[in-house]
């Protein structure tokens, strides 16, 4: 009997409680949908972050790494000065150079090899706030 009525193009009226059910089906399906979304673009927003912070830290590495390289080359240089001023004020027995060559050895050993590192990092980043604009 249905069949006929479906072949008849006729339209049976649904039971009102179906109805409701596949409205709410659609409806959990929708904000199933919008859930995914948001996560999708919260996960590409991460994603974001996380290689602007990976960049950020690689910048700051390469920072670190070069003064680092300049720095004790620098002090390989001084020490090397020290030492021969110290060999040529012990040979000739020259007490003055010595106890200049000893005291300028302990003020380069005693200052910090991290010294000036943040006046570096301030103006790096100060060149990054001008990219960035």
């Amino acid at each position: 009997m249905i069949n006929d009525e479906v072949n008849s193009g006729m339209v049976l009226p649904l039971d009102e409680s179906i109805d409701q059910n596949v409205f709410s089906l659609l409806k959990e399906v929708s904000a199933c949908y919008e859930y995914y979304q948001k996560g999708e673009s919260e996960r590409t927003a991460l994603a974001c972050r996380t290689e602007a912070v990976v960049s950020l830290l690689q910048n700051r590495r390469k920072i670190l790494i070069d003064f680092m390289n300049n720095k004790y080359g620098e002090r390989k240089q001084l020490y090397s000065g020290y030492f021969q001023l110290l060999e040529k004020a012990l040979e000739t027995g020259n007490d003055q150079v010595v106890e200049v060559a000893l005291e300028s050895i302990f003020r380069l050993y005693s200052d910090s090899a991290f010294e000036g590192i943040d006046i570096v990092c301030e103006q790096y980043d100060k060149i990054d706030k001008v990219i960035k604009i």
